[in-house]
């Protein structure tokens, strides 16, 4: 592979407008260089500096920064099919159906790619194949990846050929490669292609800073921050308290509550109430809810306060969330008094996020 040769801060714009295409969320260059610790010295120092960056080292460094901002699973820059191919390869019948359907793909893909050249397919597997042999048949793969008229490969139309070739494994096999697909030329700076197309794009500030709660993909919290979040679980205490407040209103909403949240400042202490789909706006809310994005731990105090406004709304139940935990004291008031008063943890609001976070596993675009 080739180098590309950058000023350093030509590099870490370059970076940032990939990152933002694709992930919709803009980073500045400290923020970059906190995720890509190994990329740190290309990314800070003086700025009119040239910077010699291997190909597939720049590729590794968009990776590293898509994962880091909770957009795509892994930072791995593995070929397409490489991860699949490593697990089916002590099991030969998969393995043999593997290489089958990859060829298929690559037999597609060379069809757009060089429509006007032959596709020369690779030789039959037989028992004295080796390992060696049989990964082969992913280097056409790779070479079409680096066309831009792979982008227009008809997924159902492979995926249904597979099925009709290979049965229920051929299936599974090619959805899986179709995944593998779709993150693939995601994450590749050299095609213009993203999964998901945003109307704008978020500085990655907003969530620390601003008090804002009209998203641009949401309810409450933009989605990019809730994938954020995700992946970086350290930063729930310190984004600004009223989108912590947004990502609880997103959660119940998205359960399929209504929500509403409080006015944020002067709401006394009321910061969501909660009603079920079958109720009406005017009846007592189910659960009014007390938001702590705190680094303290959760006292008694609070639990007297959500339990007096409980009763004075007559809600059924109250609902601490925090971002530490409830003091074992408080929990005691609260099991000792039988106050019907939940608490979700730091442990719970990160099991929320995952359960809120971009899937991005159809193998078809636009599910």
């Amino acid at each position: 592979m080739g180098a590309i040769w950058f000023r350093r801060a030509n590099l870490a714009g370059t970076l940032n407008e990939m990152v933002g295409y694709k992930s919709g969320i803009s980073l500045n260059t400290e923020q970059m260089a906190d995720i890509a610790i190994e990329h740190a010295d290309e990314l800070a120092g003086e700025q009119d500096d040239a910077i010699r960056i291997r190909s597939e080292e720049f590729e590794e460094l968009l990776a590293t920064l898509l994962h880091g901002v909770g957009n795509i699973a892994s930072s791995s820059i593995a070929p397409l099919g490489g991860t699949l191919f490593h697990e089916l390869k002590g099991n030969p019948a998969r393995l043999w159906v593997f290489m089958q359907v990859a060829d298929m793909l690559s037999e597609h893909l060379h069809a757009l790619a060089a429509p006007d050249e032959p596709y020369v397919g690779f030789p039959p597997l037989t028992e004295s194949s080796t390992l060696w042999d049989a990964a082969q048949r992913m280097t056409g793969l790779v070479i079409h990846l680096a066309n831009p008229a792979v982008l227009t490969l008809d997924r159902r139309r492979f995926a249904s050929e597979a099925t009709m070739k290979y049965g229920e494994e051929g299936s599974r096999i090619a959805e899986r490669l179709l995944i593998d697909f779709n993150g693939v030329i995601h994450r590749s700076p050299w095609l213009g292609f993203r999964k998901f197309e945003f109307r704008d794009v978020v500085t990655l500030d907003n969530l620390f800073l601003s008090e804002s709660l009209t998203p641009s993909h949401g309810n409450y919290i933009d989605q990019r921050f809730v994938d954020y979040l995700s992946s970086n679980e350290s930063a729930l205490p310190a984004m600004n308290w009223r989108k912590f407040e947004g990502l609880v209103g997103e959660y119940f909403k998205r359960t399929g509550y209504h929500v509403e949240l409080g006015a944020g400042r002067n709401d006394d202490s009321i910061d969501a109430r909660v009603w079920s789909e079958n109720q009406k706006p005017e009846d007592p809310a189910i659960m009014i809810i007390q938001c702590k994005r705190e680094k303290a731990t959760i006292g008694k105090v609070v639990v007297k306060a959500l339990y007096a406004d409980v009763m004075h709304e007559g809600a059924k139940s109250g609902l601490i969330v925090t971002t530490n935990r409830v003091s074992k004291g408080a929990k005691r008031t609260i099991q000792g008094r039988s106050y019907p008063i939940q608490i979700a943890e730091g442990t719970t609001v990160r099991d929320w996020l995952l359960a809120m976070r971009t899937p991005g596993t159809s193998p078809f675009l636009g599910e």
